[in-house]
């Protein structure tokens, strides 16, 4: 989302002063700016919103957002898990890399 997006362009601009070589971030502490720029927004756009119909559809969504943020992490770990594997055992080709990731979209996500 753009204030997903902003976040990250926030914490560029004042990682900035630390001089090249100190302002990259690891990927968990760059999510953090991200995602605390998206909380920012959705509590601002909540407070704003009146309807209680509009307000528990805004609350679910977030909801669903924060499972399927977490799903997606175990999602990335299985995939990475069976491709360091298949590596270990022997040649990794493009092929399997892409069944390897149709495999476990399949089980997180369920069937399409």
């Amino acid at each position: 989302t753009l204030a997903h997006e902003l976040g990250h362009g926030v914490h560029q601009v004042l990682a900035a002063g630390q001089g090249a070589l100190m302002a990259s971030t690891p990927l968990t502490l760059a999510e953090t700016a991200s995602v605390f720029g998206e909380m920012l927004t959705f509590r601002s756009l909540l407070e704003q919103t009146s309807d209680r119909r509009e307000r528990k559809a805004m609350l679910a969504q977030k909801v669903e957002d924060m499972i399927n943020t977490v799903v997606r992490q175990i999602a990335f770990y299985e995939f990475e898990r069976k491709v360091h594997t298949e590596r270990k055992n022997g040649e990794l080709t493009s092929d399997r890399l892409g069944e390897f990731w149709l495999e476990v979209q399949a089980e997180s996500l369920g069937p399409a």
